[in-house]
């Protein structure tokens, strides 16, 4: 049997919806909820890491050149760059995955509070 609201219980129940939905749509943009135990994400995934693997071996190579054949000029110092630049984005992406299991479970604890909220009204 429907409980008659007053009009501060309405929009009380109604800026609780707002702002579930809206935390939803956020966490919807972060991490789809459809990516979740998809082949086709962690395909996606993994081609970036390979990716940046493979940058990493070519700066190494590169560097592995530069200090045999050039050991004063400026080549070694921009392999070297290369090289370093090259290991913080592999980090970055490492860190960014968006399938590890802490960021799942981020998303899955941050996704309970306003499905709960909702389920309680």
């Amino acid at each position: 049997m429907p409980v008659p609201l007053s009009g501060v219980e309405l929009l009380r129940v109604c800026t609780v919806l707002q702002d579930c939905a809206a935390e939803l749509s956020v966490l919807g943009h972060i991490m789809p909820g459809t990516y979740r135990g998809r082949p086709e994400a962690d395909k996606f995934v993994s081609a970036d890491i390979g990716q940046v693997l493979e940058q990493q071996k070519a700066a190494e190579q590169n560097l592995k050149a530069a200090r045999q054949f050039e050991r004063e000029s400026g080549r070694l110092s921009d392999a070297t760059c290369e090289l370093h630049r090259s290991q913080k984005e592999l980090n970055r992406t490492l860190e960014k995955n968006p399938l590890s299991p802490d960021n799942l479970a981020k998303v899955q604890r941050d996704r309970w509070v306003p499905d709960s909220s909702c389920s309680g009204l």
